[in-house]
C-alpha cells in the first residue's frame, strides 16, 4: 500500500474513507489547516508529528475536531501569551533555579560539599574568620 501524506483539505474524497469526502467539515478545514481522521492519526502518528512541525494538525472524530497536535515551540508560545506578569516572573525564577540546581549537581560542587561536611570546626573557623 502506498503511503499517503497529510495534505491540506481540498474537498476530495480520501482513499479508503468510510465517511465520504473529508471536505470542509470542521473549523480546521474552513481555515484551510491540516486535519486528519483519528484512525489515520493513530495509524500514521509519525507523519502527524512531522506535519505538526509546519503548523497545527487537527484530529477529527466523526467529522468534529477532537484534538490538536502542535510543535512544542508553538505550544510554549501559546502558553507565554496567556501568562500574567506574575506567572512570567515565576517562570523566569523557576528557570534560574533549575540552572542553579543543575550546577550544584556537578562533581565539583559535590566534592566541595563533601570537603565542607568533613571539615573540622577549626578549619571552618579559619575559612570564615576575618583576615587581617
Amino acid at each position: 500500500m502506498a503511503k499517503r501524506r497529510l495534505k491540506r483539505k481540498t474537498g476530495e474524497a480520501r482513499p479508503g474513507s468510510r465517511s465520504g469526502p473529508h471536505a470542509v467539515r470542521g473549523r480546521a478545514a474552513m481555515r484551510g489547516e491540516r486535519s486528519i481522521p483519528a484512525t489515520d492519526a493513530k495509524n500514521r502518528f509519525g507523519e502527524v508529528l512531522k506535519a505538526a512541525e509546519a503548523g497545527p494538525v487537527f484530529i477529527e472524530k466523526r467529522g468534529r475536531c477532537q484534538a490538536v497536535v502542535l510543535a512544542f515551540d508553538d505550544y510554549q508560545s501559546l502558553l507565554a501569551r496567556n501568562r500574567t506578569p506574575d506567572e512570567a516572573r515565576l517562570e523566569a525564577l523557576r528557570k534560574e533555579f533549575d540552572k542553579l540546581y543543575a550546577r550544584m549537581q556537578s562533581q565539583r560542587s559535590r566534592n566541595a560539599t563533601d570537603r565542607l561536611l568533613a571539615a573540622s570546626d577549626e578549619e571552618i573557623n579559619r575559612a570564615v574568620a576575618p583576615r587581617d
